[in-house]
């Protein structure tokens, strides 16, 4: 089962009704990621279309995953900030930071 902030990542908490606005150069970047990629693609033998195509995805997948991660990192130190403003036991903050790989 996932935690509350994973919820919220995978917007199965919604705190806003609205999706935000993509800058304009996020998409004139994004819209050219796209079509490099389709041009790559379609110059590459067909041995290696497949191979690039995981490879792309791969990265997908890693980015998600380290996007995820310093999601959670960014409450736990929002959740530190508070703690310390409204003041807190030390031990509970120890807790909240230690590192999960720890």
């Amino acid at each position: 089962m996932s935690g509350f902030i994973e919820e919220l990542f995978f917007e199965n908490i919604r705190p806003q009704s609205y999706a935000s606005e993509k800058s304009e150069l996020y998409q004139r970047e994004y819209e050219k990621k796209i079509k490099k990629e389709e041009q790559l693609i379609k110059t590459l033998p067909e041995e290696y279309q497949n191979l690039f195509i995981e490879y792309v995805d791969a990265c997908a997948v890693v980015n998600g995953e380290d996007t995820l991660d310093s999601f959670v990192r960014g409450f736990k130190l929002g959740a530190g900030f508070a703690l310390d403003a409204f003041g807190s036991d030390d031990t509970l903050l120890n807790g909240l930071l230690k590192d999960d790989d720890e």
